[in-house]
């Protein structure tokens, strides 16, 4: 309901009119693209594993651990990458106008991060019986985005998304604290599981952000070629027990004949 109603549509183009309104949703279908892409074969399968464990809190634990490992190792570079070059593919595919929506969507990059993280939080807190909770808390995101909007519109479209990113660092936290009430666990323990791909993520950013200017497609190709090289090492180097537990929890049975 919160998702087709779109409240934030209605009081941008309100307020600000259609040309905000129109940077708006280029910005935010580039952000939800993006989290299709690092989420969406996770989120598919997650509420159904995790509500096969409701009666197991250590299984349940352990798995909502992995999968928020799994979800950091596919989503951060990701949203990191998109940041990093989404200023170059727009000028490229788009007319000028809409550099300051090219913007707002590398600002929106940052909840990207979260948005990886919700998706477990959200499969999780609902597969336990909670969707209520869920509920409540998006509630109070979409509010948090209607005063963020309201308070900033006259502003400009990427100062509009800066207070919209940081209404949802402000409220991230109620979502954790929900999340180790079902799970268990400590604060650290959570954050833990995606520390790892978080420092390779970084690491992957500098080694790009480093590379000299290169304009045109041959720049966009080299930065994500780069990429695509340094992340894997980076991870396999910080991860590597990680990986391991990843790869014994979800290899197939060898089952053997005689």
């Amino acid at each position: 309901m919160l998702g087709t109603l779109r409240v934030d549509h209605l009081v941008a183009g309100a307020l600000g009119g259609p040309a905000l309104l129109g940077l708006l949703v280029f910005a935010q279908r580039i952000f939800l693209l993006l989290a299709s892409l690092a989420g969406g074969a996770l989120s598919s399968v997650l509420h159904v594993v995790l509500s096969s464990m409701q009666h197991e809190a250590e299984k349940t634990r352990r798995a909502f651990l992995l999968a928020t490992f799994a979800a950091a190792v596919l989503g951060f570079p990701v949203f990191a990458g998109a940041a990093l070059v989404l200023g170059d593919v727009v000028r490229l595919a788009f007319p000028e106008r809409w550099g300051e929506a090219a913007l707002a969507a590398q600002v929106f990059c940052a909840a990207g991060f979260l948005a990886t993280l919700g998706v477990v939080q959200g499969a999780l807190i609902r597969s336990q019986g909670r969707a209520d909770w869920w509920f409540w808390y998006q509630l109070a995101q979409e509010a948090g985005t209607v005063i963020a909007i309201a308070l900033t519109f006259r502003f400009g479209v990427a100062a509009m998304v800066v207070a919209i990113v940081a209404k949802t660092f402000v409220l991230w936290p109620v979502s954790v604290a929900m999340t180790l009430r079902l799970v268990g666990g400590s604060a650290t323990a959570y954050l833990g599981a995606a520390l790892g791909p978080a420092l390779a993520t970084a690491g992957m950013a500098a080694v790009v952000w480093s590379l000299p200017p290169m304009p045109g497609p041959g720049g966009i190709a080299v930065a994500v070629a780069a990429g695509l090289a340094v992340y894997p090492v980076l991870l396999a180097a910080l991860c590597r027990r990680q990986l391991l537990d990843a790869w014994r929890t979800l290899r197939p049975n060898k089952v053997t004949h005689r």
